[in-house]
């Protein structure tokens, strides 16, 4: 699924550099958020089926991420990954297929450990991973194109 309005890649452009900047200095992202990327979403479809099929893209993403976070959470027994974090993958993925949002999250790893590389060496504490997320949807926003 493509987005086919510029405005509306100028909207998550700016959300997930909101994203990023709020996740990056308080480690959470509020809900708010997540009501405005779902609230874009409705704007842009064309019909209940189109709405129906991007929340099932979105959960087939954020659901299996839940399962693993809630398995290392208790093999670790600390927290993983917040529910901002999955929340935010689903958001996100309501606006792309199943192919590219797991090519999103892919990327999404890979800054993460990049971020990790980097940001724990000066702190011993957790990375922000909203910002990961945003960055990898962010690749696939414009490479998929507006």
């Amino acid at each position: 699924m493509r987005i086919h309005n510029g405005g509306m890649t100028l909207y998550l452009l700016l959300m997930m550099l909101g994203i990023s900047f709020f996740d990056f200095r308080s480690y959470t992202i509020p809900d708010l958020f997540q009501v405005f990327l779902l609230i874009g979403r409705l704007f842009i479809s064309t019909s209940m089926k189109e709405i129906c099929f991007s929340a099932a893209n979105g959960l087939c993403v954020a659901l299996p991420l839940f399962l693993l976070r809630f398995l290392m959470n208790h093999l670790l027994h600390q927290e993983c990954m917040g529910d901002g974090d999955l929340k935010l993958v689903f958001s996100l993925g309501i606006y792309f297929d199943l192919f590219h949002d797991l090519l999103a999250l892919l990327f999404a790893c890979i800054f993460g450990l990049l971020l990790s590389l980097f940001y724990l060496r000066k702190q011993k504490r957790m990375i922000p991973f909203g910002p990961c997320i945003c960055g990898g949807f962010l690749i696939i926003l414009l490479w998929n194109g507006p």
